[in-house]
């Protein structure tokens, strides 16, 4: 009698014990951004020293390298370190970061990073990012967006990338799709 007792107990406790909730991770480290469109096949997210989000396969000294923690939320920055091989003292490289779009309306702007207590361009935030499988969306509301944009740039193989609010047709310009998913290597 006993016995079936204290087995229906550690039945129950096991039964509690699975439905109790599970604390998930809600920031994930030292992640890479890559961007994939028509024509770009993974390419990672670098910051410029002008503080403008880049992508490249073989980016110049002027371009830093990324590290990115990400609120998977869309509530907190995403916040960035960059790698210290910018050729150019305008940037203190060693600095933490975050993220930002321009989202006003009819915007097609750059984005970018913003150094703590920095200043944004008018119509700029730095939340509401989220991943949605593997792939970076804004989260406004019970929407979800993905409207990044690689810009080509006077330098060959470098592309800026855009927030494209409206969505429309951009000279020189294709959409992409940020993810986390980096290229497969097919060299090895």
């Amino acid at each position: 009698m006993h016995f079936r007792q204290i087995l229906s107990s550690v039945a129950l406790l096991a039964v509690g014990a699975s439905a109790a909730p599970q604390n998930k991770r809600d920031v994930e480290t030292n992640v890479t951004i890559y961007a994939w469109g028509t024509g770009l096949s993974g390419l990672p997210v670098f910051a410029g020293t002008d503080g403008i989000a880049y992508m490249a396969a073989s980016p110049p000294a002027n371009l830093s390298a990324l590290t990115w923690d990400i609120d998977i939320t869309g509530t907190a920055p995403w916040n960035v370190t960059m790698a210290e091989n910018s050729t150019s003292s305008s940037v203190n490289t060693t600095n933490s970061r975050s993220f930002f779009i321009v989202s006003s309306s009819d915007a097609y702007a750059p984005c970018g990073f913003v150094p703590k207590n920095g200043s944004m361009p008018e119509g700029g935030q730095t939340a509401g990012f989220i991943k949605w499988g593997s792939d970076v969306m804004v989260k406004n509301g019970s929407t979800y967006t993905s409207q990044f944009w690689a810009q080509s740039t006077s330098d060959e193989g470098i592309w800026s990338l855009m927030w494209n609010s409206d969505g429309s047709s951009q000279d020189n310009a294709i959409p992409v799709l940020l993810k986390t998913t980096a290229p497969v290597d097919t060299t090895s």
